[in-house]
Order: C-alpha cells, then sequence, then structure tokens
C-alpha cells in the first residue's frame, strides 16, 4: 500500500478525482 494508492482509494470513494 503507498500514499498515492490510498489516494486513489480515496478518490474513489468519494467519486471526485483529486486533480
Amino acid at each position: 500500500l503507498t500514499i498515492y494508492g490510498l489516494v486513489v482509494a480515496l478518490a474513489l470513494l468519494f467519486g471526485n478525482p483529486f486533480v
């Protein structure tokens, strides 16, 4: 598990890509 992976997981959960 990486920080980037965690961010992606959160993005999918919230449905908002953090860009």
